[in-house]
C-alpha cells in the first residue's frame, strides 16, 4: 500500500511538472473506483430488476395463453391396416375350435419378373442433415 502511495505521487509530481501549476488546481477531482462489495451490491440490485421483469414477463405470457380459449381438435380417422385380420368379438370357444382359417396367404404378392418393379426410393425426398443427394 505504501508503495502504491509513492507511486501515486511520483505521477502526480511529474503530470504537475509537465503541466504546470495553474493546470494541476484546475484539473476535475478524479472519480472514485467502487469497491468489491459496492460493485457486488450494484450488480446484485440489476440482477434482482431483470429477474422481477422476467419472471413478470413470463406469468403475464403464461396467464395470457390460459385465458385463450381453447382450439378445438379435429381427431382424424385413423383406418386400422390390420381390419383384414380382425374378425373383431368372438367367444372363447371359438378359439378352441379346431376348423380354424389361416392368414398367411393374406395380401401375399407374388412377381415373376422383378425388372418390371419401381425402385421404391426413387422418389424419396432427402430428409434430415444430409446436405446432398445420395445416389443408390
Amino acid at each position: 500500500m505504501l508503495q502504491t502511495l509513492y507511486t501515486r505521487v511520483i505521477t502526480e509530481l511529474l503530470k504537475l511538472h509537465r503541466m504546470g501549476i495553474k493546470d494541476w488546481f484546475k484539473r476535475p477531482e478524479p472519480t472514485p473506483v467502487p469497491t468489491f462489495a459496492e460493485t457486488e451490491a450494484i450488480t446484485a440490485k440489476e440482477l434482482a430488476e431483470d429477474y422481477s421483469e422476467s419472471f413478470e414477463k413470463d406469468v403475464s405470457t403464461a396467464i395470457d395463453l390460459l385465458e385463450e380459449e381453447d382450439e378445438k381438435l379435429v381427431e382424424p380417422k385413423i383406418e386400422s391396416p390390420a381390419e383384414e385380420y380382425d374378425v373383431g368379438d368372438i367367444d372363447a370357444d371359438v378359439l378352441l375350435d379346431d376348423d380354424m382359417s389361416s392368414n398367411f396367404e393374406i395380401n401375399v404378392i407374388e412377381h415373376t419378373d422383378i425388372t418390371d418393379l419401381e425402385s421404391p426410393l426413387e422418389n424419396a425426398e432427402i430428409v434430415g442433415d444430409i446436405s446432398q443427394e445420395v445416389d443408390m
